[in-house]
């Protein structure tokens, strides 16, 4: 008769059944494996990750933070080390469109690593390339997210930047609207030097993160180091029309102007914020009525403070590209505005110390005249006793000079002459001064041109020194012969 929990519960009680039902759940556990956990990775910074399962990655999700052209991006925790990164994931399908995907993956790794340095640009922390997918992961994550939201939360809490007794809170976020006008362009002028188009400039493309404007998404970037000039024609790969300049809407040539254009309908966004006194369809592209929007700018009542921004974005908006200002111009007349950017972003401020003249500046024959005006040398405040920690830190990163010993003005003054003191200063803070190239053209003139008056100088004092002592060959055969005495014969 076969056994049923009934006939166990009657031949040996209550015990016996727990006995059998434990005895299937072995059975059953017998039949199925033990479940293993996958071992995770442990990710290292700047390292590249082939990953043939994505169940090994350490990453775990805690939100969505938005889906652009090129992938999802997303806020992840690495369970290794606590970290939270940005992880911006993009999928390849099979076919071109997957090796397109993947030249995009390629093109933006290469432009942020090659951006490595700039407090305004996002970093990247390692990648992965898997089967179905390739990941940036990224640092840091935006706290307040991208500047089109910051924009609009700032637009629905503050009446107007001028507004008396608005709260702390978007006294700050006001704060950070104005540092964005200098640090966007520094970060602009950055990328330009580094021979970097974006092509993508848009509110959506930068993230506001602890008081800081950040500039990200270089998945279309250009890199034109190699090819010697930034411009391009024909149909671009991708464009967002709002902020696009009229070129590159038109499919015409373009090349780093264009940034700065679709840079100043950003700051248009941002002045509009501020002010509320400009009338800007947020569905027009800007380059439609840019005319329009330039004339309702000089006429509108914007506050005094802001009003050197409506020649400054003109500058960078115009219709004409050859006729726009260029990124070092615009971040160069910011920074002579406190308060419109960072103290990272501000250069070290320069001062002019009075100095004896130097003694090889002296005309000859007036070597004891002690009455002429001094020569100012300049000095800036890291090489006078703030230290090179004053410098930003992409300045120190280019900085040739490294921990040299500085000297005192009065040391270089009695060491070097005017020309070698140029050089010095600008090797040590070269990267920091405006129209850098042409200056050191210029002290490599003044260096050259002093030392062929010395060696000028010094043939001259030879060629008198050997007039006014002849060799003594020449000096015996130039003597007079001398007279014989009478011989005696009549």
């Amino acid at each position: 008769m076969p056994s049923s929990h009934a006939t166990l519960n009657n031949r040996h009680g209550k015990r016996s059944s727990t006995l059998f039902l434990l005895t299937d759940m072995e059975r059953a556990s017998s039949a199925f494996p033990p479940l293993t956990h996958t071992p995770k990775l442990e990710i290292e910074e700047g390292k590249a990750y082939p990953i043939d399962d994505n169940e090994r990655l350490p990453y775990q999700l805690l939100r969505n933070l938005g889906h652009g052209h090129s992938g999802n991006v997303e806020e992840v925790k690495d369970i290794n080390t606590g970290r939270v990164f940005a992880r911006k994931i993009i999928r390849i399908p099979r076919g071109r469109s997957g090796e397109d995907r993947k030249k995009i993956f390629d093109n933006e790794i290469k432009i942020i690593r090659s951006l490595t340095g700039h407090h305004h640009v996002i970093q990247v922390f390692a990648t992965y390339v898997s089967k179905y997918e390739v990941g940036l992961i990224l640092y840091p994550v935006a706290d307040e997210g991208d500047l089109e939201r910051f924009l609009e939360s700032v637009s629905q809490s503050l009446p107007d930047c001028e507004s008396p007794g608005i709260s702390d809170t978007d006294k700050a976020k006001v704060d950070i609207l104005k540092r964005s006008f200098g640090c966007l362009a520094s970060g602009l002028e950055f990328m330009h030097q580094r021979k970097i188009r974006h092509k993508d400039v848009k509110p959506r493309n930068i993230l506001v993160h602890q008081g800081s404007v950040i500039y990200t998404d270089f998945g279309y970037s250009l890199d034109s180091s190699l090819e010697g000039h930034s411009t391009t024609t024909g149909q671009p790969d991708f464009l967002t029309r709002r902020y696009s300049a009229p070129e590159v809407v038109d499919f015409m040539p373009r090349n780093s102007r264009s940034d700065v254009f679709s840079l100043g309908c950003v700051f248009l966004d941002v002045l509009s914020t501020l002010t509320k006194v400009l009338d800007i369809d947020s569905d027009q592209c800007y380059y439609e009525r840019m005319s329009s929007i330039h004339t309702q700018m000089s006429g509108s009542n914007i506050p005094t403070s802001l009003e050197f921004l409506v020649k400054i974005i003109t500058s960078m908006t115009l219709t004409n590209a050859a006729e726009r200002s260029t990124a070092a111009e615009v971040a160069g007349k910011l920074r002579g505005y406190p308060g419109f950017l960072c103290d990272r972003c501000q250069p070290p401020q320069i001062t002019k110390l009075p100095l004896r003249r130097p003694r090889d500046m002296i005309e000859p024959g007036n070597s004891n005249n002690t009455s002429q005006e001094p020569v100012p040398v300049i000095c800036t405040e890291a090489t006078s006793g703030r230290g090179p920690d004053f410098a930003p830190d992409f300045y120190r990163a280019q900085n040739d000079a490294g921990n040299a010993k500085l000297e005192t003005p009065e040391e270089m003054q009695r060491n070097d002459s005017l020309a070698p003191q140029i050089w010095k200063l600008y090797s040590k803070a070269k990267t920091q001064l405006p129209n850098a190239e042409l200056m050191e053209n210029l002290t490599w003139r003044m260096m050259a041109m002093n030392m062929r008056r010395v060696a000028l100088d010094r043939n001259k004092g030879q060629a008198q020194a050997s007039a006014m002592n002849p060799p003594p060959m020449a000096a015996a055969s130039a003597r007079p012969a001398p007279r014989t005495a009478p011989s005696g014969i009549a």
